[in-house]
């Protein structure tokens, strides 16, 4: 999908060509899924035990134990869903963006880390949990300045004769279309 989208994309009258290969992508999610598998098994035991510890409660005391090893699953399964939406998602974008390139003009790098997407993720979900949601536009905000920190473009001769050449191509029907509709796209 992600390799579609780049494809699909253009600059101007320039488009985009993303040459990543899709054993790639199969491969990120393979290792996702491994990682999410390991992830299961080492915190669920490890939680189970936590609470066991923690509460002194022996395994015969089935109530309790069973609330507990309730607890630990929905402890296991976010931790577990976090980490694999957050590394698929680092790995995917750097997989799509680096072999992006507009024609002879350049390409880009991208640098989306795991692990401060997960710290970012779990910063925003608290801070939304705490304004009962109004703290959402916010997040957005957070997570696309973070997206668009960790990307650069890297650009192969002068990139102002790239626009200008582009800009005197492009005809004006899209902008008359969206005001002839009301269609208010400035920023």
């Amino acid at each position: 999908m992600k390799r579609l989208q780049a494809n699909h994309t253009s600059f101007a009258t320039t488009r985009f060509a993303c040459d990543a290969p899709i054993s790639e992508f199969y491969g990120i999610f393979g290792v996702g899924v491994i990682i999410a598998f390991f992830t299961i098994i080492i915190l669920f035991i490890t939680t189970s035990i936590f609470a066991y510890v923690a509460a002194g409660i022996t395994p015969a005391q089935a109530p309790t134990a069973q609330l507990l090893n309730i607890l630990a699953l929905v402890i296991t399964l976010l931790v577990t869903g976090t980490v694999f939406i957050c590394y698929t998602q680092s790995q995917a974008t750097n997989l799509m963006f680096n072999h992006t390139s507009f024609a002879s003009h350049g390409g880009f790098v991208s640098r989306l880390s795991a692990l401060q997407l997960s710290k970012l993720y779990c910063g925003n979900l608290f801070a939304i949990l705490l304004s009962f949601g109004l703290a959402i536009p916010w997040a957005i905000v957070r997570t696309a300045r973070y997206r668009i920190e960790s990307l650069e473009v890297e650009v192969q001769g002068n990139l102002d004769g790239f626009v200008g050449d582009r800009a005197e191509s492009v005809g004006a029907a899209g902008e008359e279309i969206g005001d002839f509709f009301g269609i208010d796209v400035s920023i």
